[in-house]
């Protein structure tokens, strides 16, 4: 059977590795486009909010040159969180769950405060629209993130969607038969499908490759 997720995998991909094990063939070609951007330096603020790994891999590229102290920080998710800590920074809020849980908790922990949210050009900014009355908000823009044109993918057994803008551009240029088994990452994946009326996917919580894999093998052992 034949898997396409919408990240570019490398030769040394986990995820690659586990599900070519159990017998599938696996391809991996992201649908959107990165470009950094340069953002001004960043003061007076209290806390750094980072939405995604892509955002701390771009935020870091301009932060090692300015060489700025940095304030108390908190991701969306372990694995953003797990990036940060990989370069020797602590991570002091780690939101994990729907966004919307993710908003009242960290709501709670920085109330009254000021964070800078580090984001790309095309964000939901689900985190800062939810707390922007409890918070004082700044943001820098540090990538742009935009999608690749007519990319029409051979068809696939299994689809795996690791984002909200490479569903959309993956669904505005092909459509998928009900035979298909779809995967979403996290739950702001799973409604960018549910807005194009795809709401029978199973929704995977795990950002790292490796549990990604395993819990793709679970429920496909399950529904075998």
């Amino acid at each position: 059977m034949k898997i396409f997720i919408t990240r570019n995998l490398t030769a040394n991909s986990v995820l690659k590795k586990i599900l070519t094990k159990a017998g599938y063939q696996v391809t991996g070609i992201s649908l959107v486009k990165f470009l950094a951007r340069t953002f001004q330096p960043i003061s007076d603020t209290d806390w750094l909010f980072f939405y995604s790994k892509n955002g701390v891999n771009f935020f870091f590229e301009q932060q090692d040159l300015l060489r700025q102290t940095l304030p108390k920080l908190a991701t969306m998710g372990l694995g953003t969180a797990q990036m940060i800590e990989n370069r020797g920074y602590e991570v002091d809020f780690i939101g994990q769950g729907h966004p919307n849980e993710i908003a009242k908790a960290f709501g709670e922990a920085a109330k009254g405060q000021r964070v800078t949210f580090i984001r790309a050009e095309n964000s939901k900014m689900s985190v800062q629209k939810a707390i922007s009355d409890y918070v004082r908000i700044s943001e820098r823009i540090v990538y742009a993130n935009y999608p690749i044109q007519n990319t029409f993918i051979p068809p696939h057994d299994i689809l795996v969607f690791t984002s909200p803008l490479n569903t959309s551009t993956y669904l505005k240029y092909n459509v998928l038969s009900p035979s298909q088994k779809i995967f979403a990452l996290g739950t702001t994946t799973a409604e960018k499908l549910h807005e194009f009326g795809y709401t029978d996917c199973y929704i995977s919580p795990h950002p790292s490759e490796g549990s990604l894999a395993h819990f793709i093998l679970e429920k496909l052992e399950i529904t075998n």
